[in-house]
């Protein structure tokens, strides 16, 4: 599906997805069920900037060697299921063979990993698809070493419901009938990860999927591409890297330097948070 595609509703929120792919930043999609978290974060995979020569060549061991078939010719779109086994996740190493198996962190290396139903993960799998997320490989342990597969991907997008029901935040229809206990217990177990990973939170809540209007013109998917593009040359001209790999002191400076573009002190103060 392209951008032209999506309900128009989910417009602002498709816009906001470009932005944080232009930084290379993480986001979580939160909004009631059935209010196109998914079919947004399935039409963002393909926003994706292509592969360069030396990621080529890094997925290109991966595939050939590990996985046994040729490697993808753009970035994929890797969602496991939040009941899967963490061996499904990172993978794992054969005590016998040797042979190392690539889980989803390793399948999505280079394209979007997309996790559904955050919540839903266990504190295991969470725990450690943050390790390899944060080392950029996954890890396998034995009695002689270590042996590791890469496990990188451009980017890390999530969703969440609102509250344990999912009804949270509808506009019609049978309302939340969870505690307020229980939704802080529903948010804290996502709050180490997004705090890691995600940066950006984006409500989908106004969303109607039952509408027949779409995007259409208002945001094509060349242009989003173009629009990363640009911004990335931007960043890499600017600081040398993307927005989600520079520091506090990076950001500060970068704040000041762009005043001139009409900086509130309010936006200059988070930034240098």
């Amino acid at each position: 599906m392209n951008l032209e595609q999506l309900p128009v509703s989910l417009l602002e929120p498709a816009k906001l997805t470009v932005a944080a792919i232009a930084g290379g930043l993480g986001v979580l999609l939160v909004g009631p069920a059935g209010t196109g978290k998914t079919m947004l974060a399935q039409t963002t995979a393909g926003l994706l900037p292509n592969f360069t020569d030396t990621e080529r060549e890094e997925l290109r061991m991966l595939w050939c060697n590990h996985i046994g078939t040729t490697m993808p010719e753009c970035p994929v779109f890797r969602a496991p299921h939040h009941t899967s086994s963490q061996h499904a996740l990172v993978g794992r190493r054969d005590p016998k063979s040797g042979r190392v198996t690539p889980g989803e962190v390793s399948l999505a290396h280079r394209g979007l990993l997309y996790l559904d139903e955050l919540p839903e993960f266990s504190e295991r799998a969470l725990d450690a698809i943050t390790d390899a997320l944060l080392f950029g490989v996954a890890r396998f342990y034995y009695r002689d070493g270590v042996s590791t597969l890469p496990a990188n991907p451009q980017l890390v997008v999530a969703s969440a419901n609102l509250c344990p029901c999912g009804k949270l935040g509808r506009k019609t229809g049978t309302s939340c009938v969870c505690s307020a206990d229980a939704k802080e217990r529903f948010q804290r177990r996502i709050a180490k990860f997004e705090d890691i990973f995600l940066p950006v939170r984006i409500d989908t809540s106004c969303a109607q999927l039952d509408v027949r209007q779409v995007i259409g013109a208002q945001l094509t998917t060349l242009e989003a591409r173009e629009a990363i593009a640009a911004a990335r040359r931007r960043q890499m001209g600017r600081q040398g890297r993307l927005n989600a790999f520079i520091g506090a002191p990076d950001r500060t400076r970068i704040a000041w330097s762009l005043s001139d573009c009409g900086f509130e002190d309010e936006a200059r103060a988070w930034l240098s948070k």
